[in-house]
């Protein structure tokens, strides 16, 4: 939640959504929930210059299934996402490391020390580690030599994919 600056004063406006949390991207969209008529009228100024309002029948219903009955699966996927981190900062390489995760099922991992530039990096991951992980500079320069992987995935495909990484970085000067 952020308290801002309105011209009637101050106020505070919180954007929530479905689409990460319950996988619904592509379906929802961000809502504002604020006590400002001023701040809720620009939202909505903004959201429908940018043709953000585009919710329908279906995606209403869904955010209203995701957020008044699916508790259980956000306690399960936290519990899942949880173990799978832990399983990453345990059991890679020594050579790779798992950047600490904030609030989300996106893990950051570290391959700098493998000293590979963003281009090859890619490619080993791709050819050598077997895993179609996202290259970090997709994201910005600063994500070079890091590579971005789901965690919400049941444990044996982490487990996998750790083992597919301790063999290519094996490989590495072979």
């Amino acid at each position: 939640m952020a308290t801002v600056g309105t011209k009637a004063g101050v106020g505070w406006a919180a954007l929530h959504g479905p689409i990460k949390t319950f996988g619904l991207a592509g379906i929802c969209d961000t809502f504002a929930i604020t006590d400002s008529d001023e701040l809720s009228d620009r939202f909505e100024t903004v959201s429908s210059r940018l043709h953000l309002t585009r919710n329908n029948v279906f995606s209403l219903a869904a955010a209203h299934v995701a957020y008044l009955e699916a508790a259980d699966w956000v306690d399960e996927l936290l519990e899942l996402t949880a173990t799978n981190a832990a399983m990453l900062r345990e059991q890679l390489p020594p050579q790779v490391r798992l950047v600490d995760l904030q609030g989300t099922y996106l893990a950051w991992l570290d391959f700098r020390e493998l000293g590979m530039d963003a281009p090859e990096l890619a490619r080993w991951l791709a050819e050598s580690a077997r895993l179609a992980l996202s290259p970090g500079h997709w994201f910005g320069r600063e994500g070079a030599g890091f590579a971005r992987m789901t965690i919400a995935t049941p444990t044996e495909q982490i487990a996998d994919a750790i083992a597919r990484i301790h063999e290519a970085v094996a490989g590495i000067g072979s």
